[in-house]
């Protein structure tokens, strides 16, 4: 994101990729589910939202006092075992990330079906 008055970046969104073997990048999409079907999407938090805070830290370290932020997307079927604010702790303690600078946001398309775990997670 940008300030409207003068274009300075204040915030990004964390993307999860996957670099193949056969040197395709893929997006999310084509991965995600399978993590969660698999029972891995809480690892999968952690790994974005650990790799986005530390990139946030070193923006913040570089340039501070500009209010940046990041955004990361989660996908509320990867939130029933309740670990999603220790995550959030871990990753906010270890980086010493003001508040407000890691944003959490509850992926769209899986929100109607698991409604009750993303508000319980929340």
């Amino acid at each position: 994101q940008v300030t409207t008055d003068g274009g300075k970046i204040t915030g990004f969104e964390a993307l999860a990729r996957w670099h193949h073997s056969d040197g395709d990048i893929r997006e999310a999409k084509e991965f995600v589910s399978h993590l969660i079907k698999a029972d891995r999407g809480l690892d999968l938090a952690r790994l974005v939202m650990d790799h986005a805070a530390a990139e946030l830290s070193a923006w913040i370290a570089a340039e501070p006092g500009q209010g940046q932020f990041v955004s990361v997307n989660i996908a509320a079927a990867a939130l029933p075992k309740g670990e999603l604010a220790s995550i959030i702790r871990q990753a906010v303690g270890s980086y010493k990330l003001p508040a407000g600078a890691l944003v959490v946001e509850l992926t769209e398309d899986r929100i109607r079906s698991s409604q009750g775990k993303a508000l319980a997670a929340a």
